[in-house]
């Protein structure tokens, strides 16, 4: 008798379970860009099973395209990133600066929008949360240009408080993602599901 395989799980689950896994990356991703790169590799797992989650669902995306190319485009920008940013000790490339800081601001602001956009039905109906949520981090992963302006200026600039704002504003949009994510009651648990082909 052959095993049926595996089903992953319905596409809210998914996303309840994509945004603790965000909230993490990010958050370490603002205190030490290197400390957050196994969490982005669970992250893009998970944000996989989201997508798979959701095909299953009839029209998803309510006419929208598919956030897909956000994934794609963040797994881009995060390498990129994340190979520029352990290779800065070892030279003053400015263009390898440019591709760090570049690769960073795009990777947080995709994975920000892509959590938003592939919100389930229930969490997508609290549409002020999840702009908050992408909006904070989109905020947060500009910030870090200004941080890096400001360390360069004279002694007497004060810079000190700018070094947390990342990480605030990561915890700003992690909050705002986990109490959307939260079941409600209004909200239908169960996804429409497409009709199996005969």
């Amino acid at each position: 008798m052959d095993a049926q395989p595996r089903r992953g799980p319905d596409w809210p689950t998914a996303w309840r379970a994509l945004v603790p896994v965000y909230g993490l990356a990010t958050i370490l991703h603002a205190i030490f860009s290197l400390f957050a790169a196994p969490i982005w590799v669970i992250f893009f797992l998970y944000a996989r099973m989201v997508l798979d989650g959701a095909r299953l669902a009839e029209d998803p995306w309510r006419g929208r395209g598919s956030p897909r190319p956000y994934l794609v485009a963040f797994v881009i920008a995060i390498a990129a990133h994340l190979v520029a940013f352990a290779l800065l000790p070892s030279t003053s490339s400015g263009s390898l600066l440019a591709t760090a800081t570049g690769g960073g601001v795009a990777a947080l602001s995709l994975a920000a929008i892509f959590v938003a956009a592939t919100a389930p039905p229930g969490a997508r109906d609290a549409r002020g949360l999840l702009r908050l949520g992408a909006s904070a981090e989109i905020l947060g992963a500009l910030s870090v240009p200004t941080i890096l302006f400001a360390a360069s200026l004279p002694a007497d600039v004060e810079a000190v408080g700018l070094v947390a704002l990342p990480v605030v504003l990561a915890v700003v949009s992690t909050a705002a993602f986990l109490i959307a994510s939260r079941p409600r009651a209004a909200a239908s648990a169960s996804v429409a599901r497409k009709a199996p082909r005969e």
